[in-house]
């Protein structure tokens, strides 16, 4: 059964996906297995194939004024010293405008990542505060290489807690997804849920023949 699900998603991370350079993203296994054998069937992924996840990111509802609501992922913030964005997690469902597909999911541990899956998680969108920062580390020279998994376990880490980074390699959820909606949101209604997975199933036949 094709369901919603709400998903929290970086600002960086939005654009990410607007501008068509992300389609996977890793999420923890919750809880982690105790071992390094583990039958991954007797624990279920909350994301299935087919079902449809509605970016949760920064926002603020500026209706009252502008009659949309704002995204700090693609909306200059007004002048305005009172003005403050919304968490990401104080998204709700009708203030959502990016929608995406999901088209598999498979578990594996964090540092079994290729450069290539690398790339489609959004790599290099923050390379130069990479450099930035390993330099006031001292830890990149000249020789060093920053590529797609560089990137990655750099950026796991900076959202990840202690005991789940990159080199506690844990147990993720590999999701691929596609862009399937980007709506105007204007907050006056709520599209209902089945018009948006009605129109997602009738995508699928094209996308996977």
């Amino acid at each position: 059964m094709v369901k919603e699900i709400g998903m929290l998603f970086k600002t960086e991370m939005v654009q990410a996906i607007l501008a068509g350079r992300k389609s996977h993203t890793m999420r923890l296994v919750k809880p982690q297995p105790l071992y390094d054998v583990w039958r991954f069937e007797k624990i279920k992924c909350p994301y299935q194939v087919g079902d449809i996840i509605w970016v949760r990111e920064t926002w603020k509802d500026f209706r009252a004024l502008s009659g949309h609501v704002l995204y700090k992922a693609s909306d200059p913030a007004p002048n305005d010293e009172m003005f403050k964005w919304k968490p990401s997690i104080h998204m709700p469902r009708w203030a959502a405008r990016i929608f995406l597909e999901v088209l598999n999911v498979k578990p594996m541990r964090v540092q079994d990542i290729t450069e290539k899956e690398a790339e489609q998680e959004g790599a290099f969108t923050l390379l130069d505060e990479i450099k930035q920062n390993a330099a006031r580390r001292g830890s990149l020279t000249e020789k060093n290489h920053v590529g797609p998994i560089e990137y990655f376990a750099w950026y796991w880490d900076t959202i990840t807690k202690s005991g789940f980074r990159f080199k506690d390699n844990p147990w993720c959820w590999q999701i691929e997804f596609r862009k399937i909606r980007e709506v105007d949101c204007k907050g006056d209604q709520e599209m209902p849920n089945r018009r948006l997975i009605s129109t997602c199933r009738s995508n699928m036949y094209m996308h996977y023949r």
